[in-house]
């Protein structure tokens, strides 16, 4: 569970006609999202290796794909890195009692524009904005300080940190549900059924997008997890059991 599952679906289920994105979405689940996850899980089991290993183990000429992998890796992670820091800024202003970015749409974006991204007319008068630096620095020597230990401890830390974020959107849920005006948000996000948005390329696209979001497939990631599973583990489970809790996330 991550942006791509809390941001990025909401966002495209109200953008491509509410409960019709359903359909593309599932669609893409079953076509792509759990042959390629299974795909990537059965490398990784076989070859207990990570991704450039795995492949070089298939053809010593193969390790080119493995890198690529790691490179769209790359980027997808250093985008991720700056939206982390965003969250700390956000998470170190919630301490205040009373909230900087208000309870209107036009405070909320003031806030993130002058406060968060500290926008200017132009480069050359901007600013290097301090928290966001302090930030992403943190983010990104954390996991680099601790990959050993990942590496060597990646199944205790996937079953201890499974479940913490169902429990995050449980609380969410339930706060959310208790605001005024969440039938009308409900309504908007899944109780319409715009059909003829589905005549439009857009969505299709943007529903085998969300599933490569949100099971993480195409960048190796799956690769190295199952790499230490056993070779005797069942597949199947390990697949079908992560899509459809992606799903109901």
């Amino acid at each position: 569970i991550g942006l791509g599952n809390v941001v990025r679906f909401p966002y495209l289920t109200y953008k491509h006609g509410g409960a019709a994105f359903f359909i593309p979405y599932l669609l893409c689940l079953f076509l792509l999202g759990i042959p390629i996850l299974a795909l990537e899980f059965m490398l990784g089991q076989r070859m207990q290796r990570g991704i450039v290993d795995a492949f070089a183990n298939i053809h010593p000429r193969a390790w080119g794909l493995g890198v690529t992998a790691l490179i769209g890796s790359f980027i997808i992670n250093a985008y991720y890195n700056v939206i982390m820091a965003w969250s700390w800024v956000y998470l170190f202003e919630s301490f205040r009692r009373n909230l900087r970015w208000g309870d209107t749409v036009e405070s909320t974006e003031d806030f993130f524009d002058n406060e968060v991204l500290n926008k200017s007319a132009d480069l050359e008068n901007g600013l290097v904005q301090v928290m966001n630096t302090i930030t992403s620095s943190f983010d990104a020597l954390t996991p680099t300080h601790n990959t050993l230990e990942i590496f060597l401890f990646a199944e205790v830390v996937v079953k201890l940190s499974t479940p913490l974020p169902f429990i995050m959107l449980g609380i969410l849920l339930g706060y959310g549900s208790s605001l005024d005006g969440a039938g009308d948000g409900v309504e908007a996000y899944i109780a319409k059924f715009e059909h003829e948005s589905l005549s439009s390329i857009d969505p299709w696209v943007d529903a085998a997008g969300q599933i490569f979001f949100g099971l993480s497939v195409g960048g190796g990631m799956m690769v190295s997890y199952s790499s230490s599973q056993p070779k005797t583990a069942k597949v199947t489970y390990c697949t079908v059991s992560p899509s459809f809790l992606s799903v109901l996330a």
